[in-house]
């Protein structure tokens, strides 16, 4: 899956998007589901795996970037008929406070 999400973001954006996307996956993503069965996923999962995030003190456009990622990770597992929904679903962004 993760294979194929990096493949479609080298054919449709530029390089230096690929090279985000990977270092978010590998620094974030996969270590916390390297042991995950992604079937069987639910979206508490995911929501704690956000809760992980925030409580290592990054900022909340930075978790909400990772859970982007994660969702499209997901989509493209969806388009695979890997699973048939998405356990992102529903999951909230978090809240930005914009500078004024």
């Amino acid at each position: 899956m993760k294979d194929i999400y990096l493949e479609n973001c080298t054919l449709h954006n530029k390089p230096n998007y690929y090279q985000i996307q990977l270092y978010t996956i590998d620094k974030h993503i996969t270590p916390h589901f390297i042991n995950s069965n992604i079937k069987k996923l639910t979206h508490t999962e995911i929501r704690l795996f956000q809760k992980q995030l925030i409580d290592t003190g990054l900022s909340n456009k930075t978790v909400n970037n990772i859970m982007i990622i994660l969702k499209k990770l997901f989509d493209t597992a969806i388009n695979e008929k890997i699973i048939n929904a998405n356990p992102c679903d529903g999951v909230p962004n978090l809240s930005i406070l914009k500078n004024k």
